[in-house]
């Protein structure tokens, strides 16, 4: 699951530096630093031959729900009517410098790359006729999560960017792929005595 992640000065450094496409504006997103469901948040996609950024809205709308849903399970993706049309045509990348978990007893963790440098997390996009819309794909915990909760984001390298992005079939195999190890940082910790 991820239901927060956090954009630090090295993100927006990277999407208003690097040699990214725009489709419109930045400032209004990077007003806060952490981000959560139904705001605005930087995303890659695919534009003709070009990475483009663009600010979506964080969570699907669904018809039989007032909630949103958020994340997109990577294992079921390609089987669910709903997301399969969009995992074939509309990925998309979520740059972040990290994401939160909260374990079963409420303790909060921060995950981040050991080598600090940003984190793109999987995702997906879609249009509801008035807005499009995100939502990041899970997969099951690796070693570095585990502890905290069963499931995480998918990550994805920079090197598989194009892979995940591109149109054609190549995607499948990141879909499936296993997130590399984190680091992890908890505000709070209790101490075992025994």
């Amino acid at each position: 699951m991820c239901g927060r992640f956090f954009v630090g000065p090295e993100i927006i450094d990277f999407v208003k530096y690097s040699a990214i496409c725009f489709d419109t504006e930045f400032t209004e997103i990077f007003d806060s630093e952490d981000i959560y469901p139904s705001q605005m948040a930087c995303v890659l996609y695919k534009k003709e031959e070009s990475i483009t950024a663009i600010p979506l809205k964080w969570g699907f709308k669904i018809s039989c729900s007032p909630a949103l849903l958020i994340n997109i399970r990577a294992e079921t993706a390609l089987l669910k009517r709903t997301f399969v049309n969009a995992v074939h045509s509309r990925r998309c990348v979520i740059p972040a410098s990290g994401f939160y978990e909260w374990s079963s007893n409420g303790e909060k963790s921060k995950f981040f790359r050991k080598d600090s440098k940003p984190l793109y997390m999987a995702g997906i996009y879609e249009t509801d006729g008035y807005e499009d819309r995100f939502a990041v794909i899970t997969t099951s915990a690796n070693d570095s999560v585990e502890s905290v909760h069963v499931r995480m984001p998918l990550i994805i390298e920079n090197s598989q960017l194009n892979q995940w992005l591109n149109n054609g079939n190549a995607f499948e195999k990141v879909l499936n792929q296993k997130p590399i190890e984190l680091d992890r940082k908890t505000d709070y910790e209790q101490i075992r005595l025994f």
